[in-house]
């Protein structure tokens, strides 16, 4: 502004040393009022070349109000920016951290999926040898089942000699009361029978339980009872043979299955130092049993199966088989 301000200055003063000049030359001076109106011509035109140029000054001064005005927006947007950068630069440090953390995850994840596969595959095998033993748990309870029925046979076959010892010694005792003595069989009676006993001429067998099963203890009672007439006549003639003398026969029953029974028959008049041969009919034939011990009115036999035994006294032990 000052500028052009000083610019119309210059040109009125130019415009009146032209008119000074013009009058020393011998020019026709002109008038004042030419000069005047020469010189108002002029100020009416510097006045509204200062109009005009005040009026671009005050629209430049707006222009660079608004112009500042809105360089104070960017600033404030920058500054935003600038803010919005550090939170997003801030977010993706995060970002970065949680992937990491997501990554050493996913590593843990995959280890725990391995020991699960190894696990799996462990389970895999021991599901084989469970299914396997399975299979061998059901074939041995199948051969268990054949031989808990052949346990039942066997038990059913045993229930009935013990019903017919029963029978037998029921017989017996009905028919008792003539008495007698001797090695005859007309001569035998029943005595105690409530307490498992047995005679035989003076002499008198019982049984009285704690026989010993398959190796073990128990409080099992083997049953005695007078066999029938045709076997007592088998002993007798088999205690000649071995040129002893009959101490008893009886017919032995047993209330459950075995393998093997250690019995303790009570026989009176039985010694130490006796020769006491012992044999049990077996398929039809007298076969001799082992006798585990033999003192004072009592003999301890070994025996597999029960049936008719016959208790001998002999001058030697020897085996024989009729």
């Amino acid at each position: 502004m000052k500028k052009i301000l000083a610019l119309l200055l210059v040109c009125t003063m130019l415009a009146g040393s032209t008119l000074c000049a013009a009058a020393s030359e011998g020019s026709k001076s002109p008038s004042a009022k030419d000069l005047q109106e020469k010189i108002k011509e002029l100020q009416d035109q510097i006045t509204a070349m200062s109009d005009s140029m005040t009026k671009q000054a005050d629209m430049i001064t707006e222009q660079s109000s608004k112009i500042n005005e809105q360089n104070t927006k960017i600033s404030e947007q920058n500054d935003k920016i600038a803010e919005q950068s550090d939170k997003i630069e801030e977010q993706n440090d995060k970002i970065i951290e949680q992937n990491d953390k997501i990554s050493e995850q996913n590593e843990k994840i995959s280890e725990q999926n391995d020991k699960i596969a190894e696990q799996s595959s462990k389970i895999n095998e021991q599901s084989a040898k469970i299914d396997e033993q399975a299979s061998t748990i059901s074939q041995q309870a199948s051969e268990i089942s054949k031989k808990n029925d052949e346990i039942k046979d066997k038990n059913s076959t045993i229930n009935d000699q013990y019903k017919r010892i029963e029978n037998l010694a029921n017989s017996v005792r009905a028919s008792s009361g003539s008495g007698g003595g001797g090695s005859a069989p007309s001569s035998r009676d029943v005595a105690l029978y409530r307490s498992n006993a047995v005679t035989y001429g003076s002499n008198t067998i019982s049984q009285g339980g704690h026989v010993e099963i398959n190796g073990g203890k128990s409080n099992i009672t083997f049953l005695i009872a007078v066999p029938d007439s045709g076997t007592t006549s088998s002993a007798i003639s088999l205690a000649n043979n071995l040129g002893g003398t009959l101490i008893n026969v009886v017919t032995v029953g047993s209330p459950i299955a075995f393998r093997s029974a250690k019995v303790n028959f009570y026989i009176t008049g039985v010694n130490i130092g006796d020769n006491i041969a012992v044999y049990q009919v077996q398929g039809g034939k007298w076969v001799q049993l082992q006798t585990a011990e033999i003192r004072k009115d009592h003999v301890v036999v070994n025996m597999t199966q029960v049936g008719a035994v016959a208790f001998i006294r002999v001058p030697v032990l020897a085996t024989a088989v009729n």
